[in-house]
């Protein structure tokens, strides 16, 4: 029986949910006057922004260079990409980390289907502790 094989979207779905997960489902930026700020999950108005975006295989499935953004501040940063955007993610993470994630962005990466099943692994298991912990802290479990 042939394995069946791991697409790229599947890395991508699992990657967005640690990235909301992991902010809370609530937008780091808070860029516009009508900013969602936090949504309880699941929603789509919650979205994983890519900063050097999906493109950018270096750096498509790099935590630091991804944030939650609702879906209006997510679209005000990607028409202001070298503007507000910029600022924004500067001051985030800081001179020397945002130009190690330009040049990481840079780099030519082709993932295979051990490190896509990894990868999925791995940001699924990151994912249910986040989960466990926000919920044990909703019920008072902490």
């Amino acid at each position: 029986m042939k394995k069946k094989k791991i697409k790229e979207k599947q890395v991508d779905a699992a990657f967005s949910l640690f990235i909301r997960e992991r902010d809370s489902w609530t937008c780091q930026a808070r860029a516009h006057e009508n900013c969602l700020g936090h949504v309880d999950p699941p929603t789509k108005r919650i979205q994983n922004s890519h900063y050097h975006g999906r493109g950018a295989r270096g750096t498509r499935f790099d935590p630091l260079g991804c944030d939650a953004l609702c879906d209006v501040c997510h679209s005000l940063f990607e028409r202001t990409k070298t503007s507000l955007y910029y600022a924004w993610k500067l001051k985030q993470i800081g001179p020397y980390a945002f130009e190690a994630l330009r040049k990481r962005s840079l780099l030519v990466m082709q993932f295979r289907q051990p490190e896509y099943k990894e990868m999925i692994e791995r940001f699924n298991r990151m994912t249910k502790e986040l989960v466990r912990k926000r919920e044990g802290f909703i019920f008072g479990k902490h």
